[in-house]
């Protein structure tokens, strides 16, 4: 079985990396042991978005509402140009014919406009234009981000809408078929539900909880370092400057399908440089489980590597194990 991680990820080396699901991998990662809570995280993260967008759009609806009656400005600003015949110098507030607005006996809306009365008519007349383009650059601003955060949220709830439906036939939803047909059913559900996590976690909508995996690097380095006996620790005081130098000579460099560089460690020190030391919280490394061997190291974010990269890794450390002559 294959290891990977900081906190070491499990999979199997006889089943092979082909057609393995990367939430095997993921899984771990985020600290999930079981597909409830596998299912549970994307559920929650999909909802967390919803609600994100849903704020979004309030808010958007908000500044719109206001954009909107912007309108009144332009109106003001017309009426107090066309009128000046009636603007006494130091007026504070004015009532004028607005021409825009014709009621059913043809006659023009009476509009009353308050005004600075430390400007003139043409400052006036500018202050409510000025705040009439305000609003009309708000609303072309505003518009398309309402638009894609609509868009957004009937993405995300064709997303809730497929996992509640292929949550349902893994936990007995669908009881009508049995056997292999039944068994065919579910391996392409959960195959199913393995892409919509890789897709929501390259669209930023579940991000990966690496502090559990950097947790359980720490806690496994703090044990490997207790768990030597004195004799060791006397050997490695003694020979400090010597084997930093052999641990780098130690470790293998690959480049994966992606272009990300690959370390493979080829010694008990090397391995240990290479997942404690050189592996950082957002990284990913492998080594294969129960059996002596490499511990390999993807040197990316955990984010940008793909399922070719992964399985680039995996087959390096299954075949600097013990158990490379397995099936």
């Amino acid at each position: 079985g294959m290891v990977g991680g900081g906190s070491r990820v499990e999979g199997s080396k006889k089943e092979g990396h082909e057609g393995k699901g990367k939430h095997q991998i993921i899984a771990e990662e985020t600290g999930e042991e079981d597909l409830e809570a596998f299912i549970q995280t994307m559920a929650a993260a999909l909802d967390k978005k919803v609600l994100h967008y849903k704020g979004k759009i309030g808010n958007i609806q908000k500044q719109l509402k206001a954009a909107e009656g912007s309108e009144i400005y332009l109106r003001q600003g017309d009426a107090l140009s066309q009128n000046r015949h009636l603007y006494k110098k130091r007026m504070e507030r004015i009532a004028v014919p607005d021409w825009s607005q014709i009621n059913s006996e043809g006659e023009a809306e009476t509009l009353e406009i308050e005004l600075d009365p430390e400007k003139g008519l043409t400052a006036n007349a500018e202050l409510f234009y000025k705040k009439y383009r305000k609003g009309k650059r708000a609303l072309e601003r505003l518009e398309p981000m309402m638009e894609k955060a609509e868009k957004e949220i009937l993405i995300l709830q064709r997303y809730q809408k497929f996992l509640q439906e292929k949550a349902s036939i893994l936990t007995g939803g669908n009881d009508e078929n049995r056997g292999e047909e039944k068994e065919r059913l579910v391996e392409e559900t959960r195959q199913l539900l393995e892409d919509l996590y890789s897709k929501l976690i390259r669209e930023k909508i579940l991000v990966p909880d690496l502090a559990q995996k950097a947790r359980t690097s720490e806690e496994a380095s703090s044990s490997f370092q207790k768990n030597k006996n004195s004799n060791q620790a006397q050997k490695k005081n003694k020979k400090h400057s010597k084997s930093s130098s052999t641990t780098l000579k130690d470790i293998d460099k690959f480049t994966s399908p992606s272009g990300f560089t690959v370390l493979a460690g080829r010694s008990a020190s090397a391995n240990e440089h290479v997942s404690f030391q050189l592996t950082k919280r957002n990284q990913v490394w492998f080594h294969v489980r129960n059996l002596p061997g490499s511990h390999v190291l993807i040197r990316a974010d955990f984010d940008k590597v793909d399922m070719a990269d992964i399985e680039f890794a995996a087959k390096i450390a299954a075949w600097h194990s013990h158990g490379k002559d397995e099936t």
